[in-house]
């Protein structure tokens, strides 16, 4: 790194202008060193075993926990009798969900307030100027979704080939699914920082730490909707809220991670190098 020794000063016809002996190269040049490269897929290679290995053995009992803690929850406002863990193969090992008998499909005072809404709701996402265009796209994807939803069970209710058991398998195959990714994609996404085993390993951790969580909270208000309203919002829950959320806020959450990161290291000259 070249540092500015000093600065004189040359008249000119604007007044003095400042000229340095040495000057910074502009950040446009400037790179993270990636180091050992056969070292840094060793990392990923250990911190995907850290974590998938307990994950392979212990997420049929995570499953049957957050089954078990949605149908006490869902026991204060949907009848317990109705509510039952049911259990099947995946992965060689078992997966735990919820079912209930309570879902039916959409009245017509419900179908046409939600066509309405759906309507008036994606028509402003695209036309108010004062809505930022970002949630603007989001609401208009969701409308997208659930407009569709409408017009099926407008037409052709009866060919609606699902109901809350396949819904509630379906949610905990994609969570177990996202949660072996987690140790995969993160370290892999971490090789270009120059940071220690031990702070990627925090990160992994905290989150999937979050996506347990998160999914065991989301599980239990999915099941509500789905029980105590209707089908009808069973597409619009999966494909904008499901899987693309749990994208969405772990993208999310490691760009806090590189924002901070950078932050601390931005300043540092002995990190950096530059490309001369």
């Amino acid at each position: 790194m070249i540092i500015a020794k000093s600065t004189s000063f040359q008249v000119s016809d604007k007044g003095l202008k400042p000229e340095k002996d040495l000057i910074y190269f502009h950040r446009a040049y400037r790179k993270l060193p990636v180091g050992y490269l056969p070292y840094r897929f060793l990392e990923v290679l250990f911190l995907f075993f850290l974590f998938a290995i307990p994950l392979f053995f212990f997420f049929p009992y995570l499953t049957q926990f957050t089954s078990y803690v949605a149908k006490q929850i869902l026991s204060f406002v949907i009848p317990p009798e109705t509510i039952e863990i049911q259990s099947r193969p995946y992965l060689f090992r078992s997966i735990y969900y919820i079912v209930s008998y309570q879902g039916n499909f959409p009245s017509k005072t419900l179908l046409l307030i939600t066509t309405i809404a759906t309507l008036l709701i994606g028509i402003a996402a695209v036309r108010v100027k004062s809505i930022p265009k970002s949630i603007g796209i989001w609401l208009s994807f969701i409308c997208a979704i659930n407009f569709v939803s409408c017009i099926f069970f407008w037409l052709v209710p009866d060919l609606f080939p699902y109901d809350i058991e396949i819904f509630s398998d379906l949610y905990m195959i994609t969570e177990v699914s996202m949660w072996f990714m987690i140790p995969f994609i993160l370290p892999l996404a971490l090789i270009p920082l120059p940071v220690g085993l031990f702070k990627k390993f925090i990160v992994v951790a905290t989150i999937l730490v979050y996506a347990l969580i998160f999914g065991c909270i989301r599980y239990v208000i999915f099941f509500y909707i789905l029980s105590k309203f209707s089908y009808l919002f069973m597409a619009i829950l999966f494909f904008a809220f499901g899987p693309l959320l749990d994208f969405l806020c772990i993208v999310g959450l490691y760009g806090l991670f590189v924002s901070r990161f950078a932050q601390n290291i931005k300043g540092d000259l002995s990190i950096w190098h530059w490309s001369y």
